[in-house]
């Protein structure tokens, strides 16, 4: 399935934060250093089937399997890699190369979501990015 991990303001707007796919790991990982509840909600977009783990199975898990404990540690690695990317994009590029790298690096998911929810992911607004579909057309 497809869910997305998104922030509500408090006047009701949503930003979406990131999404997880088939075969994903999907989570708050903020709790697996502060057992806090996460500020952002979570939905499935599709019919989505998973699995769950508390945060002391998952450290028991890690302390008594090294390739559980190897596949955590790449699995941070990787999101520590794609946050930065995501944060350098906010910073550095324009809504129009956001887009585009968005298209260039998700192509699958860009098919699956509604444009709103692509437009919430990029920090702009659906307008915006309908302007900037039909100037790259």
């Amino acid at each position: 399935g497809l869910v997305r991990f998104y922030y509500i303001t408090e006047d009701g707007k949503e930003y979406n934060k990131s999404f997880s796919q088939e075969n994903q790991f999907a989570g708050a990982i903020q709790y697996t250093f502060q057992p806090e509840p996460g500020r952002f909600y979570i939905q499935a977009l599709e019919p989505t089937r998973a699995l769950a783990i508390s945060l002391q199975g998952l450290n028991r898990l890690y302390q008594h399997s090294l390739p559980w404990a190897n596949l955590g540690r790449l699995q941070m690695e990787a999101l520590a890699v794609k946050k930065t990317a995501r944060e350098a994009g906010f910073l550095l590029d324009s809504a129009e190369q956001r887009y585009r790298s968005f298209l260039e690096e998700e192509p699958g998911l860009a098919r699956r979501l509604p444009l709103y929810q692509i437009a919430s992911f990029l920090g702009i607004t659906d307008v915006a990015l309908s302007r900037i579909r039909r100037r790259i057309k």
